[in-house]
């Protein structure tokens, strides 16, 4: 009985223990959740974006703020200042809705000790309810929470993670919303002049025939490279201004825009649908669907650039002809378009005459001179289907097509290393090629220049160095033709 008494008190005791070590368990996780729900749901300001009617802050160390009449933010030191809307209605979204990480809570904390003596930007908002002042202080090097308070409560110092350091710009102009430079696709480009002084030059397309010349400030006219164009073209085509300076300048001579060092001009095609162009004269084509018809029309167009000054960083300052904007434009793009060698523009073709347009081809070599001939024959079948036969003759004799062929690519193709029109002949003419075509004749001479160039000039009377193996290789075909080799 005893026994049993003493196991029962006993048993009475365990269950008790469990019980209270039960109730503790609870309790601890009570207060951890309420504290880790504390934690992430520390509210700082909380107010509804839409009912935000007024907005401050600082741009190095200015105040500069902003209402909102009609659903629409001014500046209020600059009520004709083109203000960019969602440039503000960003920042109140983010003052409006803050929330810590951590809240310090004390009467006796130190201000300086988190930049809030000094503070790194002042904010506030104004609803209906009133105005909010948020002071911000510094940023945690550690943890990159910013230290602020709230109104005058320096007791509470919120930890905030926010991104104060890029919300705010360093220049009002920042937020302005200017013109933007036109939308140009780099293949409607035709025709670009850049007045530049001794630099100035012009790219033209032959439209019907696709292809490009140059010509410099001094009138001389070449055949230009349509890849590097296309370069160019691409590089007008990307243009965009890197920020504004004004949005209405009286005085453009303090940016070198009264008398710019340099005017841009690009014409280029656009594709306008006939309700929104007003020229009558534009190229048309239509288009129908089942409700309603379509005409676009090709509208001939024009952008004048104006580049001024360049200012600390470097890049320059620009106005389009007519505009009281100023902008900025990046040092590599300019100097792209204007500082680049003329001559790098050039076709470094020595012959660009097309096979099929020689009627008979020319050669000089070693005092002798051979005529060989490129013939064409038509015939058609009785399906109506015309197949065109090409041969080759020399002193009236049929040649191998394979070899003649060679030749004529050789004479063609012939490609200069580089081409200076201060390069002067220095040898006598080693082999000279005369090109018949419908058009009159197209002779190139090529004599020794070095050790491993010879020298021509191009069918536009430009000096042209030419790699020493490739008019080895002309030399070879002919003599291959005429039976030497």
């Amino acid at each position: 009985m005893k026994k049993t008494g003493k196991m029962i008190v006993c048993l009475i005791v365990l269950m008790v223990l469990l019980g209270v070590l039960i109730l503790v368990t609870r309790m601890n996780q009570e207060e951890e959740t309420g504290q880790t729900e504390e934690t992430d749901t520390i509210e700082v300001t909380n107010t509804e974006e839409d009912t935000v009617t007024a907005v401050s802050f600082r741009i190095n160390g200015q105040d500069v703020s902003f209402t909102k009449t009609d659903d629409t933010w001014s500046y209020d030191q600059d009520t004709a200042f083109p203000l960019n809307q969602t440039s503000i209605e960003n920042i109140v979204s983010q003052v409006s809705s803050l929330s810590a990480e951590q809240m310090l809570e004390d009467d006796t904390l130190n201000l300086a000790d988190y930049g809030l003596d000094q503070p790194t930007n002042v904010v506030t908002y104004t609803d209906e309810n009133g105005t909010t002042k948020i002071t911000i202080g510094n940023k945690n090097t550690t943890t990159s929470l910013w230290y602020l308070y709230l109104n005058d409560d320096t007791s509470r110092i919120y930890l905030v993670n926010q991104g104060f350091d890029s919300m705010f710009p360093e220049d009002i102009m920042t937020f302005a919303e200017g013109e933007t430079l036109p939308v140009i696709t780099s293949s409607n480009i035709t025709d670009i002049q850049v007045e530049h002084g001794d630099d100035s030059y012009q790219i033209t397309m032959d439209t019907e025939e696709s292809d490009w010349s140059i010509t410099d400030a001094s009138g001389f006219t070449h055949d230009a490279d349509t890849t590097k164009v296309s370069t160019l073209t691409g590089t007008l085509a990307s243009m965009s201004y890197g920020g504004m300076e004004e949005y209405h300048c009286s005085d453009m001579s303090q940016y070198g825009l009264a008398e710019p060092a340099a005017t841009v001009r690009v014409h280029y095609t656009e594709e306008q649908t006939a309700e929104d162009s007003e020229d009558t004269s534009a190229t048309s084509s239509s288009s129908s669907s089942e409700s309603e018809e379509e005409t676009t029309v090709t509208v001939e167009k024009d952008l004048v650039l104006l580049v001024g000054n360049q200012n600390e960083e470097g890049n320059y300052y620009v106005t389009m002809e007519g505009s009281k904007e100023v902008h900025t434009l990046s040092e590599d793009t300019v100097d792209a378009i204007l500082n680049a060698e003329i001559s790098s523009y050039w076709d470094l073709a020595v012959s660009p005459v097309t096979v099929s347009d020689i009627i008979s081809l020319d050669v000089t070599y070693q005092g002798q001179t051979n005529t060989i001939v490129r013939n064409t024959e038509e015939t058609t079948d009785e399906d109506g289907n015309t197949t065109q036969t090409v041969t080759y003759t020399w002193n009236g004799e049929e040649v191998d097509k394979t070899e003649a062929s060679t030749l004529y690519s050789a004479a063609t193709s012939m490609s200069a290393q580089s081409k200076d029109r201060s390069l002067e002949k220095t040898g006598e003419d080693e082999i000279v090629v005369v090109m018949h075509t419908a058009d009159g004749d197209d002779t190139v001479s090529y004599s020794p220049y070095d050790s491993s160039f010879y020298y021509a000039e191009d069918l536009q009377g430009v000096p042209s160095l030419i790699n020493k193996n490739n008019v080895n290789k002309l030399i070879d075909a002919y003599l291959t033709v005429i039976g030497e080799k």
